[in-house]
């Protein structure tokens, strides 16, 4: 959640609190019903997105986290499996060139495991007997895949809980705007519920209160002087 939006949010579960306190007065009237109703869904709406968000966020750690082993366990069996296999066929007398595996992204290492695994099935008996089976390989080639569509997933879910999230705060807003004037006529001279209003809306840090000016310290009374004797 960007700190901006979070002070956002704020500011409106504030003024839906205050609208919550003085239901009864704003309710008089049929907009200001319906507005209430509004805000407190919206902001609901929002509340709600912002924990989807925060969900998506920590998935998509976990997802990469996941990624990495994945990837890290992948590319050692693939080089094992490639050192492996060529000893196998200088052992059966077969002279070819076997795919490499390249320094690339991960679908990079995806394809050439695919490739490795395909071109080293005839030797399958062989690798499995030396601990390397070939759908040891598939296993974790899929692994990789399953990582990055997570991956993906949780980013997805992040931005667009973000980007709701934003539309909810939006629609709040407006709903605020337009309870202003009617909440401020129900209050009549209540001061005190308007001032809570106006600090509600204020977006941003709180301002720090200055203390008030010391008083100075009252004057010493002047001690008595004292009466001479003849």
């Amino acid at each position: 959640m960007k700190i901006i939006d979070r002070r956002r949010y704020e500011s409106l579960a504030n003024v839906l609190a205050l609208c919550i306190e003085h239901r009864a007065e704003l309710e008089q009237t049929p907009l200001g019903k319906e507005l209430v109703a509004q805000l407190d869904t919206r902001v609901s709406a929002a509340g709600a997105s912002f924990n989807q968000q925060s969900d998506g966020r920590t998935s998509a750690h976990v997802a990469t986290r996941d990624r990495r082993r994945a990837v890290k366990r992948l590319r050692r069996t693939v080089d094992a499996t490639l050192r492996v296999g060529r000893a196998l066929d200088r052992k059966a007398g077969v002279q070819r060139d076997l795919p490499r595996l390249r320094d690339g992204n991960h679908r990079q290492l995806m394809a050439d495991a695919t490739a490795i695994h395909d071109a080293l099935e005839g030797h399958a008996d062989a690798l499995a007997a030396n601990r390397l089976p070939l759908d040891d390989l598939s296993q974790q080639i899929a692994d990789v895949e399953t990582a990055i569509r997570a991956q993906g997933a949780a980013r997805e879910t992040h931005v667009a809980a973000r980007e709701t999230a934003e539309d909810e705060l939006r629609a709040a807003a407006l709903a605020a705007d337009a309870l202003e004037p009617l909440f401020f006529r129900a209050m009549g001279n209540n001061s005190y519920a308007i001032a809570q209003w106006k600090n509600a809306r204020r977006i941003g840090p709180r301002r720090v209160q200055m203390p008030a000016p010391a008083q100075p310290a009252p004057a010493a009374a002047a001690e008595p002087t004292p009466m001479k004797t003849a």
